[in-house]
């Protein structure tokens, strides 16, 4: 497993390079060590930059498409392939000349790459060129994206969130608050985000949930624009 400065020192060298190809950072705390992300069409793309937790130093990405932030959300009726490693779209002829040889062996689906070094960088984002129209050209993702009501849903609920933090909410009476608040964040979005949660009466209210529902909506309305 790469230690902490080990995955610091790689996303910092790979998020420049993935930013020539027009990924951004998603801002504020994620559940992975590195998110990117890019527009497509009225769609969020998102990238992951996966760490192994088994072998030192080994490093893929996986694509997820959404309508917001909210990054591998189990939705319901999406189908499993809206989240994907980019591995499965390589040709043999790429795997050669871009993975250590386990992963070029006959019938191996899955890429992974050793070493968090510049070289390693250099052919991954390699790879997200190649992979990401792939990824983007399976029949009926765009469609099963955007017709999921359970991410339509997320989606107008950010920006309700949005709604009622430009609208000056207030901390009163709030239960279900994160115990420290992301300096990038301003407190407010967590305040709507509790008051628009127990308003829907939202069978996941936690303080878990609120952070998750603030993040999201803090980061439709800011990267998004709406």
């Amino acid at each position: 497993m790469a230690t902490t400065a080990t995955k610091r020192r790689f996303l910092a060298e790979l998020g420049p390079m993935l930013g020539q190809l027009g990924y951004g950072i998603v801002p504020g705390p994620t559940i992975v060590s590195g998110l990117f992300w890019k527009r497509h069409e009225d769609l969020v793309l998102m990238l992951c930059v996966d760490f192994s937790r088994r072998y030192a130093e080994r490093v893929t990405c996986s694509f997820y498409l959404s309508r917001s932030f909210a990054f591998s959300v189990p939705f319901r009726n999406l189908p499993h392939w809206v989240y994907v490693r980019l591995g499965h779209f390589l040709t043999t002829e790429e795997r050669a000349r871009l993975l250590p040889p386990e992963f070029q062996r006959e019938g191996v689906v899955d890429a992974w790459w050793i070493g968090a070094t510049s070289e390693t960088c250099a052919s991954l984002v390699s790879a997200v060129k190649l992979t990401e129209p792939r990824y983007l050209g399976q029949p009926g993702l765009l469609e099963a994206v955007r017709c999921n009501e359970d991410a339509a849903e997320r989606r107008a609920l950010d920006e309700e969130v949005a709604r009622s933090e430009r609208a000056g909410v207030t901390a009163t009476g709030l239960k279900h608050q994160p115990k420290r608040y992301p300096k990038e964040v301003p407190p407010e979005w967590f305040w709507a985000a509790e008051v628009v949660a127990t308003a829907h009466r939202s069978p996941y209210l936690s303080a878990a949930y609120t952070e998750m529902l603030a993040l999201d909506a803090w980061r439709v309305a800011t990267l998004l624009g709406t």
